[in-house]
């Protein structure tokens, strides 16, 4: 829930739709639900390592 939350913070309404349209067109619609909640959380877990260096820590 969080990932989706910040993952769709970065992406806004404008490119969520055009990653989301690209992933259903390589794949299937099921397939590219499941890869689109795997790369918010990876997207938000690079995030963290990014901030983490920086000294700040992130709880999830």
């Amino acid at each position: 829930m969080l990932s989706e939350l910040l993952f769709r913070a970065v992406l806004r309404y404008r490119f969520q739709p055009l990653v989301d349209g690209w992933l259903t067109d390589l794949t299937s619609a099921t397939t590219s639900a499941y890869l689109y909640a795997a790369f918010s959380v990876v997207v938000v877990w690079a995030v963290c390592q990014v901030l983490a260096r920086r000294g700040i820590v992130v709880r999830v």
